[in-house]
């Protein structure tokens, strides 16, 4: 479409009545070759619609997708992690399992709502030292009360975690979480690391990596279907805009002009 964009061969040789050529960078809409000049502008749009939407659609499946797929898949695995070790030590981390002493606290975790609600508990350690930092916090959706009551992972011998993804344009996850950490930490007396990792508590991080894959195939195809819809649409007011210009001089009805049935 963007290679036909300036291709006016198609509409003719362009002049008006004192015989001066009238073809610009972009084909008028007006003069004989209005109609013409019309599916001409008809690429333009449907070609730049398809740049930004495009755009947008990819841009979601990253953030809300791809971003979890790339954290477990390419990031470091980390194993027996206590949790009273400082963030900076696992910056790098995609999945995280952490040693028998260290174990979320769901009676400190914090449930911060805001349409949804976004659950943070602490991961502490049975031999955690007064004043020690917290860097590692679990996360979830929905799966808390307002106070206490963590049941994010759905298993209690879950021992770990995947990297929960940075925010985007599209993705704030990340900020709302941060609330409920802090919220939690002034609620209970904690002191947060500055290097925080949120971790989505999961049993089986291999398995999430590939729902994620697959919803971000999916958020594609649904986006491509509805660009399709959108392109018929536009297609479909073209042609009834061009049967309403030219109806007067070749008495088609719209079906033989569509078809091309109709004689001049």
């Amino acid at each position: 479409m963007l290679s036909t964009v300036f291709d006016f061969s198609s509409l003719g040789d362009m002049r008006n009545s004192r015989g001066e050529d009238v073809n610009g960078l972009l084909p008028s809409l007006s003069g004989p070759g209005a109609m013409k000049a019309m599916r001409v502008w008809l690429h333009i749009v449907v070609a730049w619609l398809a740049v930004f939407l495009g755009g947008v659609t990819g841009m979601n499946a990253e953030e809300s997708y791809m971003s979890q797929f790339y954290a477990i898949t390419f990031g470091r695995e980390y194993e027996n992690v206590l949790a009273s070790t400082p963030g900076a030590a696992y910056s790098d981390a995609g999945k995280v399992y952490f040693a028998k002493s260290s174990k979320v606290d769901p009676a400190k975790s914090i449930g911060f709502k805001d349409k949804m609600v976004f659950c943070a508990a602490p991961v502490l350690d049975s031999e955690r030292k007064i004043g020690a930092h917290v860097a590692f916090w679990a996360i979830g959706y929905d799966c808390c009360d307002a106070r206490g009551k963590f049941k994010c992972g759905g298993h209690e011998n879950t021992r770990g975690g995947v990297r929960a993804p940075p925010d985007g344009i599209f993705a704030q996850d990340r900020g709302m979480f941060l609330k409920a950490v802090n919220q939690s930490a002034a609620v209970h007396n904690l002191d947060v690391d500055e290097d925080v990792i949120l971790l989505h508590w999961v049993e089986d991080p291999d398995s999430v990596a590939v729902e994620k894959f697959f919803s971000a195939l999916g958020a594609d195809f649904i986006g491509a279907g509805l660009f399709a819809l959108l392109v018929l649409l536009m297609v479909g007011i073209g042609l009834a805009a061009e049967h309403e210009y030219t109806e007067g001089a070749s008495h088609h009805t719209l079906a033989q002009d569509v078809l091309g049935s109709g004689k001049d």
